[in-house]
């Protein structure tokens, strides 16, 4: 499988990379830049990274646009809320823990096998709104919506960092969500 990153400035881009090549798989990283077009040529799945806040418009048009699966990551979640129109709000304080538990939904838990979820989380915006947006949830938290998908799409996203091995299932869950997107379920990784 080949996949498109796009790294928004994000910690822990390298730990997607890792992540990827030890699946035995290829990929092209291209760091975020308002005056460069993100092409994902030949790409099977785009994963948006987590980052910085800042001018988004290119990776919209790519959300908006494409046919290509798309997994995004934390800022890369919100990044989908807001390409379908939703919002997303400032906390008060960043979050940041190892030991975040996800509650999956009934749909969440047919797709990762489990009721919730313990991640990596490490970020200071979440949604806000996103009913208007056509997006469903999956999982959420005592800190709102933690993982969404587009019904008719093939679009998911997490807020916490699937990248970061926090337990012996940290490298599954990032998988399910690649599977998931793709549709690939015979998928190849490491474990």
């Amino acid at each position: 499988m080949h996949f498109f990153i796009v790294d928004n400035g994000s910690v822990y881009t390298e730990n997607i990379v890792n992540i990827i090549t030890d699946g035995q798989h290829t990929y092209n990283l291209q760091s975020y830049d308002i005056n460069n077009q993100l092409v994902p040529s030949k790409a099977d799945c785009i994963i948006l990274s987590g980052g910085i806040k800042q001018n988004y418009e290119q990776e919209y048009q790519l959300i908006q646009t494409t046919s290509v699966p798309i997994f995004g990551i934390c800022i890369g979640m919100q990044l989908i809320v807001k390409a379908f129109g939703g919002t997303i709000r400032e906390l008060t304080k960043q979050v940041y823990t190892d030991t975040k538990c996800v509650q999956l939904n009934e749909v969440g838990q047919s797709i990762f096998g489990k009721k919730q979820l313990i991640v990596h989380e490490k970020h200071r915006y979440v949604i806000d709104t996103y009913e208007q947006t056509g997006l469903q949830i999956l999982g959420e938290s005592d800190d709102g919506i933690e993982i969404i998908y587009h019904p008719s799409k093939p679009i998911i996203g997490a807020q916490f960092h699937p990248e970061v091995t926090v337990s012996p299932d940290s490298n599954d869950i990032f998988w399910k969500f690649i599977q998931q997107v793709t549709g690939y379920k015979e998928l190849i990784y490491a474990q």
